[in-house]
């Protein structure tokens, strides 16, 4: 049986205003999320990309946005997350 699966942006905000991306899996009960990146950035997860490797393990490619308010600046990375077997 598949199961529906996402990686997603999530923007419910932390205490330090920063976004995260997560990978959520529905296991035919409820979802299941994991925290992909949090690592600072004003907008971590824009533009997710989900496919899945030859194991089947997930693979994200996503956006991180970093913002210097002193030079005015914008810089964009891509990255590429892959999952690990457990």
């Amino acid at each position: 049986m598949e199961r529906p699966c996402v990686g997603r942006q999530d923007q419910r905000r932390s205490i330090q205003d920063r976004d995260e991306l997560r990978y959520a899996l529905f296991d035919g009960g409820r979802w299941r999320y994991v925290t992909v990146d949090a690592t600072g950035s004003s907008f971590d997860g824009e533009a997710t990309a989900l496919t899945f490797d030859q194991e089947g393990l997930p693979v994200i490619a996503y956006q991180v946005v970093f913002f210097d308010p002193i030079d005015n600046t914008v810089e964009r990375i891509l990255r590429v997350a892959r999952g690990v077997a457990r």
